[in-house]
């Protein structure tokens, strides 16, 4: 069956499928994908394109976008600029730093201590399949969603604030850094125009560049524990590699 919106799901990664125009050619490419250990981690899909819509006849996947679970308050990821409190607690979880109300799903899900990371999102293809009208309990509510919607929307806000100081710092330390340079050149008998600042700012890059065919299903029972969500990130670089 086709997961909907707002239902949590358990993803793992496709290596061939990701790679399917480039694994068809290159042997090399196929080697490392069967090289590639790929987790399974737990997320809320937020967003499926309707096929009749979004996709082509011929297309083989459905696209969508989930935003990932962690279980117990994680560190964020500071080299995104995500600290650990741009995250919503699970019920019955309740416990924020910044006393956040946390998101209700339908049924409660089977692990304790969860978060949702509302910069933890990723955009994602997968299989579509024959509709049965089975539905997860698992689920957020139309309401539920809205709450994480907005959730999503403070935190990029308070991320993008992050990013903005970050680089007007590394921009401030250039300046410092290529007028010490001058100075001590100039007394060098070199010329102020030779003078090179070798400071390197850090991009603010998306969490993933490529959109990773996964394998998707809403058997949540069938994980036994629920992986760091930054390591999915880490798994579709490696793709990109």
């Amino acid at each position: 069956m086709n997961p909907r919106m707002g239902e949590y799901v358990v993803i793992q990664i496709d290596p061939f499928a990701s790679l399917e125009s480039a694994a068809l050619y290159d042997p090399e490419v196929i080697r490392a994908c069967q090289r590639m250990e790929n987790k399974k981690y737990v997320a809320c899909l937020t967003w499926v394109h309707s096929r009749r819509k979004a996709l082509p006849s011929t297309s083989k996947y459905l696209s969508g976008t989930v935003c990932f679970v962690s279980q117990g308050f994680t560190a964020g990821n500071p080299d995104e600029d995500v600290t650990s409190a741009m995250s919503l607690p699970i019920l019955p979880n309740t416990y924020h730093p910044e006393s956040r109300e946390p998101l209700d799903p339908k049924e409660p899900l089977p692990w304790p201590d969860l978060y949702q990371q509302t910069q933890a999102v990723s955009k994602i293809r997968f299989r579509g399949m024959p509709v049965d009208g089975t539905q997860s309990p698992y689920a957020l509510s139309i309401s539920e969603r809205y709450e994480l919607l907005l959730g999503q929307e403070v935190d990029g806000c308070r991320r993008e604030d992050l990013m903005q100081a970050r680089q007007k710092a590394a921009d401030c330390e250039s300046a410092t850094s290529s007028s010490c340079t001058a100075l001590a050149t100039s007394d060098a008998g070199w010329s102020v125009d030779e003078t090179v600042c070798t400071d390197s700012v850090v991009g603010h890059g998306s969490l993933a560049e490529i959109v990773p065919v996964v394998e998707m299903s809403i058997d949540l029972e069938s994980v036994d524990i629920v992986n760091d969500p930054w390591e999915f990130f880490e798994e579709v670089q490696a793709l990109e590699r």
